[in-house]
């Protein structure tokens, strides 16, 4: 059995020196670069344990390399048969719908899912409708956050609190570009009941380089 509470901080966060923007910082109130979002979910069925997994391969492979990026609770503490349960846990799907792709030479893409477990159940979450199906109503800050994640959003770590709440949801901090292919900007999301992600206003923080090569 293994006990895990660490935050989800690498891949989804990043990190920026201070610098002045018009985006209001004060509509946030927390910060998920620090704060677990799995331990912060109000889902619609009990589990023991809940994990955030990243499975790498590259495009020419079959095989995934994994990693646990976060992880609540213990394992198959419950379970009539340990072996079994950790055994199914170490066998699930980690195909997903929900992807991040390599840039220029980098050829793998990023399969990002949900695993948990409950007494003798052994289950994985690689699509929205079933992920929402288990969250239900985004009503936490934590399943705003990890919505977020998994649907590519990166937090804005370094600046303080990066979610915060809204009369429709969840405001999110959230940051894209390289300054290389693509400037970097910073962006508010609103990340609403229902899981879906609008755009609320965007910063541009630095141009994009026309010299960059990847």
């Amino acid at each position: 059995m293994r006990l895990i509470t660490y935050t989800l901080f690498l891949i989804f966060t990043v990190i920026f020196s201070a610098c002045e923007d018009s985006i209001d910082m004060s509509q946030f109130n927390e910060n998920f670069c620090e704060l677990n979002s799995l331990a912060l979910l109000e889902p619609t069925k009990e589990y023991d344990f809940i994990e955030y997994r990243a499975a790498r391969r590259q495009e020419s492979m079959t095989t995934f390399d994994t990693l646990s990026m976060s992880g609540h609770g213990e394992a198959c503490i419950n379970a009539s048969d340990l072996n079994a349960c950790e055994e199914a846990l170490n066998s699930l799907e980690l195909e997903s719908e929900f992807i991040s792709y390599g840039v220029g030479l980098d050829r793998s893409e990023t399969h990002y899912s949900l695993a948990y477990t409950n007494a003798d159940e052994v289950s994985s979450l690689n699509n929205f409708s079933d992920t929402l199906e288990f969250l239900g109503q985004i009503d936490t800050s934590g399943e705003a956050a990890l919505i977020a994640s998994l649907k590519q959003r990166l937090l804005v770590c370094g600046q303080g609190a990066n979610v915060g709440p809204h009369s429709k949801g969840f405001v999110i901090h959230v940051t894209t570009g390289d300054a290389c292919g693509l400037a970097i900007e910073r962006h508010v999301d609103l990340v609403k009941e229902d899981g879906t992600i609008t755009r609320l206003q965007s910063v541009l923080v630095e141009e994009a380089d026309p010299n960059c090569l990847y």
